[in-house]
């Protein structure tokens, strides 16, 4: 069998990636905005489990008035909490 030599010198040195900068200041900008985004998903969240809570009192009143139909074989109570999850 032949050997064959690779003329490449293997390098076993890591190379560590350094931050300039330009970088930190962009990786600043991207934190706000992650922080920014992460609080209107806490309140986009939090309005949905009300709209959810309120969705059960409202569902209520109109199946006892029987203001409109609900031909729903589920109660007010479980499609609010399937909501809600």
């Amino acid at each position: 069998m032949e050997e064959t030599n690779n003329s490449a010198p293997s390098d076993n040195t890591t190379v560590i990636p350094q931050l300039t900068s330009e970088s930190i200041a962009y990786l600043h900008k991207a934190a706000k905005w992650g922080k920014f985004i992460s609080l209107l998903g806490f309140i986009m969240t939090s309005l949905m489990i009300v709209a959810g809570i309120l969705m059960s009192f409202v569902l209520n009143s109109v199946h006892i008035n029987e203001m409109a139909p609900l031909n729903s074989p589920f109660s007010a109570k479980i499609l609010s909490i399937f909501y809600v999850s």
